[in-house]
């Protein structure tokens, strides 16, 4: 391989990396849209049964009513309880046949879904450790390119890892003093690779500080959840179930359009009645405080879950691809 084949080379995978993305992205779209469209008939289907309950409820009422006037007739209206129970099992059967595709649906969406995603880690991975070996390549040769896709900074530059992203790995200023460094000095295994570089890594400007939107593929997690009897006597399930729709429905989409995000989440408490672990503000600082937050720190090929567990677990339950959450350091 000479300088011009590896110039071509990163052309190729700076092609295949927003390719790879763009179609996580539409994956992820289509799966929200599914639900959507899920959510909204099995809602309808509910409104549905409701009716049907009052109409029964009217009929019945009106045929009490008749059978408590002496000599009345009330065929008419016990034809029309019949009529009315007969509408119910109907939406009650019709209910219980969309509960039933919409289960069906969801394992099959998950299973889809969970066989896309590793096949785009693999794809990724494999573009990842291609780009590695011609940064490589391009150092034995002294070809050194300005940047390449698994650097935003030339070659060389420094390597701590930041909240916003920098490098994790070393600098041609911790070279012994006295000498420049050399490809001896620099052992392969510290090749840098940025976090904000990995697939589906996202950092919403509306977001504190150190926080990024991180794919739950992503996240190694060595002490998962396995269902609600891990949740102990300090950890409520249900105030933490409503925290986690509270994100998702209301503290994301704020942060993304309100400008005075906590005025506003605030006001929203007070016009709700909400206090305590059961608000807006509460749910705020529980996912993206310091202190608080799930944390996660970078390793080679993704993250390492330190603090959050739970809430990952309800998360994913929720149906989401990314969570936020605080990226951390060794020893921080």
């Amino acid at each position: 391989m000479d300088t011009r084949a590896a110039k071509v080379e990163q052309v190729v995978f700076d092609f295949l990396r927003p390719k790879l993305k763009q179609y996580r992205e539409q994956a992820t779209d289509l799966k929200r849209a599914a639900a959507s469209s899920v959510s909204k008939v099995a809602a309808h289907a509910d409104a549905v049964v409701a009716q049907r309950r009052r109409e029964l409820k009217k009929a019945q009422d009106e045929l009490e009513a008749c059978q408590a006037q002496e000599g009345a007739d009330c065929s008419g209206y016990a034809r029309q309880v019949r009529i009315c129970e007969q509408k119910l099992a109907d939406a009650l059967r019709g209910r219980a046949m969309i509960q039933e595709a919409s289960s069906r649906f969801s394992k099959l969406q998950s299973k889809h879904t969970a066989e896309v995603d590793q096949l785009l880690l693999r794809a990724e991975k494999m573009v990842r450790q291609a780009d590695e070996r011609t940064i490589r390549y391009q150092k034995s040769s002294q070809y050194v390119p300005h940047a390449t896709m698994l650097r935003s900074t030339p070659l060389g530059g420094r390597g701590n890892l930041t909240s916003t992203g920098s490098l994790i790995g070393t600098s041609s200023s911790d070279a012994p003093t006295g000498r420049a460094r050399t490809d001896s000095d620099t052992p392969a295994s510290s090749e840098a690779t940025l976090w904000t570089d990995f697939p589906g890594v996202s950092v919403p400007p509306h977001f504190p500080d150190g926080f990024a939107l991180v794919p739950v593929a992503l996240i190694e997690n060595e002490n998962p959840v396995t269902g609600p009897q891990e949740f102990d006597a300090g950890q409520s399930l249900p105030v933490l179930r409503w925290a986690t729709d509270a994100l998702l429905d209301v503290v994301l989409p704020a942060m993304d359009r309100m400008p005075d995000l906590q005025n506003y989440l605030s006001g929203r408490d007070a016009q709700e009645g909400l206090s305590g672990d059961r608000s807006y503000t509460a749910t705020y600082r529980g996912f993206f405080s310091p202190d608080a937050a799930i944390k996660v720190s970078p390793t080679r090929d993704g993250f390492n879950l330190s603090n959050g567990r739970h809430r990952l677990w309800l998360l994913q339950r929720a149906g989401v691809d990314a969570v936020p959450v605080r990226i951390i350091g060794d020893g921080q």
